[in-house]
């Protein structure tokens, strides 16, 4: 016979906090290998601040709803369940409402395999219900309709609470987000790092009847999207969340993350590609730093933001690898006005609907000129004239001339004159045939108000 109801000091604690006490639950009058939450429901009826719960190792069965909490107000307990842990029947299998706590669970799972559309799943598996400060380690967990569910209600919220797993799967949503329709209840500032989690959905934030404060600075971390049958992530009512180092599968089904217009300003931090084309997002100024594929897995994106603004994405801004075609719409940026870019990667803006560039980011190899006129378009690296046979006229606009603005050129022949002039058509310098062929750096001189060019090398370098 177990100790029942009988507190045993295991150690002494500070005057504030009293006794503490360990509690074994199969040393508890009410254990039962088939029906263990009816010891560890009495234990935790029975705990106060600062002590333990241990279920030790072994495999139990649970028929009823393990409450992690107490009538005294469940704070600064650990309780750690190191045993296997098997749901037998429907109900939800755990509820946690503490503060200050640190709950482990070893393997929880309800011995269900889903079906195709996971519509045999029914029981919720571990639900934060009102939380401060908590942590919550989960080893495995499986065959539930969600995972975690993090679920205040009746104006209760969940916050600062700290959520680390290995395994999450068959779980029709792994990770739910969801607050209670009754209260104005809150999910903010919390981190969950992975783990793998598999299920019909992934991650999904869904928005209570009256809630009014967006699930905000939430972090994720690490989580890696495994055989999703929908979608990786779904986010509703989101603003400032944070995802960093998330691995998506190429096997989850339809879209990697989708952002309806209730969300704004999340942040996707990732090294990992994703397509583009399973990115569907309507919010206001979320920002993609990751890189970004074409379905022929041509990297087309390393940095996007998105915007609603006009219902065009007016003011969107991408960081775009160069490319023939639905890049450059019509906008000439390269060699002689043709079509063909100089950069590596440029940045492109929304205007009117219409995506254009509007800076490079870098250079790949030489920008070249051939018996052509020239308005700069920014500050080369490197600009070949080649030019032999008439006066070719460079005009650098007023943008680029400020204290250490620089730019380098290179010549092949200058029989004629190569004149770079302002903006308002007045000379900045000239390069004629006594300046030999070379290299040249010019740089800005403010006491001058002009560019000033400085020869570098008697040679050009190879196109």
């Amino acid at each position: 016979m177990g100790q029942g109801n009988v507190r045993t000091k295991l150690e002494s604690h500070d005057a504030q906090l009293g006794n503490i006490v360990m509690y074994d639950v199969t040393q508890n009058s009410l254990y039962d290998i088939n029906h263990v939450d009816l010891a560890i429901n009495n234990i935790l009826s029975l705990m106060v601040q600062g002590d333990k719960l241990l279920l030790p190792h072994g495999n139990y069965n649970f028929t009823n709803t393990i409450n992690v909490t107490s009538p005294h107000g469940l704070t600064d307990c650990n309780v750690i369940f190191d045993g296997i842990l098997n749901q037998v029947g429907t109900f939800t299998a755990m509820i946690i409402t503490a503060d200050y706590c640190k709950v482990k669970v070893n393997n929880m799972r309800s011995n269900l395999v889903p079906n195709a559309t996971f519509s045999n799943i029914l029981s919720d598996g571990i639900v934060i219900a009102e939380g401060y400060h908590t942590n919550l380690d989960i080893g495995q967990l499986s065959g539930f309709l969600t995972g975690v569910k993090v679920a205040p209600n009746n104006s209760l919220g969940v916050q600062y609470c700290k959520t680390v797993w290995n395994e999450i799967y068959n779980c029709t949503t792994p990770i739910l987000l969801h607050c209670g329709d009754t209260g104005i209840s809150w999910v903010n500032e919390n981190t969950f790092t992975g783990g793998r989690i598999d299920g019909y959905n992934g991650i999904q934030f869904i928005k209570g009847l009256q809630q009014t404060d967006p699930y905000n600075n939430n972090k994720f971390y690490n989580v890696g999207f495994e055989g999703i049958t929908l979608t990786a992530l779904v986010l509703t009512f989101c603003t400032n969340n944070l995802f960093v180092g998330f691995r998506m599968s190429e096997s989850i089904g339809a879209n990697y993350i989708t952002e309806d217009s209730t969300c704004s300003y999340n942040k996707f931090i990732n090294s990992c590609s994703i397509f583009k084309s399973k990115v569907i997002s309507t919010a206001k100024e979320s920002t993609y730093d990751l890189p970004m594929f074409s379905d022929d897995s041509q990297m087309i994106s390393s940095h996007f933001v998105t915007s609603p603004y006009n219902l065009t994405n007016d003011f969107q801004f991408e960081i775009m690898e160069r490319s023939t075609g639905f890049m450059n719409n019509g906008f000439t940026f390269g060699q002689n006005g043709s079509s063909n870019l100089w950069n590596t990667f440029l940045g492109y803006v929304f205007i009117n609907g219409v995506r254009t560039p509007v800076c490079p980011i870098y250079e790949q190899g030489t920008c070249v000129l051939t018996n052509a006129n020239l308005t700069m378009k920014y500050l080369y690296k490197y600009l070949l004239i080649t030019s032999s046979t008439t006066v070719v006229t460079i005009t650098i606009p007023i943008m680029y001339m400020y204290d250490g603005a620089t730019f380098t050129f290179g010549t092949t022949s200058n029989a004629n004159n190569i004149v770079f002039v302002g903006a308002d058509a007045s000379t900045q310098f000239t390069i004629t045939s006594a300046s030999g062929v070379g290299t040249f750096s010019a740089i800005w001189n403010s006491a001058t108000y002009s560019f000033v060019p400085y020869k570098t090398c008697a040679t050009t370098p190879a196109i």
